[in-house]
């Protein structure tokens, strides 16, 4: 049923279609159209219109005995009413073979498309089938390498927790190398001071060394000279050492 209509109800003889009249929603008329089913009967009075000659065709009564289609009223021809009868069946079924004719073809087309549809649909399928084992390699491909991944990650947080603790260590060791380092740098600058200072005793020491042995000498020469009492009267000045050059020391010996 097409509309929500409960009056004048027309019933397609061919397919069941029911439909309201023209009058109301038309719908029964817009199936004659569309389906070019020729009979409609008016669902309550029997009345069967045809559309093609746009007029009734009879006023029929169903049987309820046998459920047939029989002419209403009592002072009909039965030659007349036998020979409309013959004409409405064969009609009818004329109309019955064209439906059965279009459906056929109908659900031919239908079939066709189905199966184009289905061949499509199989093609799509078998592409997204495709589609979804290449994503699934390349999903465990990543998922390997993300697991690589994760590894290296790891290790090199590990490798840079200990390049961190290596580091605190080294800096700690490095302050303390510092703080030795100024220490034996003080020791160095004392000890260098006190190398100048003993340089410099060295250095006298030397020089007394130099003139003792000066006077040895002289004394071991008078001793050994002619002319030793004359010497002995005498004075001898010490010259200058090559080390200190004129800044040295002079000293007089009398003998």
């Amino acid at each position: 049923m097409q509309c929500a209509g409960t009056e004048a109800l027309w019933i397609c003889l061919i397919c069941g279609h029911v439909g309201c009249g023209r009058y109301q929603g038309g719908h029964a008329a817009a199936h004659f159209h569309s389906s070019n089913h020729t009979y409609a009967m008016q669902l309550g009075t029997n009345r069967v219109w045809d559309y093609a000659g746009d007029n009734f065709v009879h006023r029929l009564l169903q049987n309820k005995g046998d459920g047939k289609l029989v002419a209403s009223g009592g002072n009909q021809d039965p030659d007349k009413m036998d020979s409309l009868q013959l004409e409405f069946t064969h009609t009818l079924t004329s109309q019955l073979e064209a439906q059965r004719e279009y459906y056929e073809d109908k659900l031919i087309r239908v079939e066709k498309s189905s199966k184009s549809e289905l061949e499509d649909l199989k093609a799509k399928l078998n592409d997204l089938n495709v589609k979804i084992e290449a994503q699934s390699i390349n999903l465990e491909l990543v998922q390997k390498e993300k697991i690589s991944l994760e590894k290296k990650l790891l290790q090199t947080t590990t490798k840079l927790l200990n390049c961190q603790s290596d580091l605190s260590e080294e800096r700690i060791i490095s302050n303390a190398l510092k703080r030795n380092q100024k220490e034996w740098q003080t020791k160095l600058t004392n000890l260098e001071k006190c190398y100048a200072e003993k340089d410099t005793e060295v250095k006298d020491l030397k020089e007394q060394v130099r003139d003792l042995m000066f006077y040895l000498e002289a004394q071991n020469t008078i001793a050994k000279s002619d002319n030793k009492e004359e010497i002995a009267e005498g004075t001898v000045t010490i010259g200058p050492s090559k080390s200190e050059g004129g800044k040295g020391k002079h000293r007089r010996h009398k003998h």
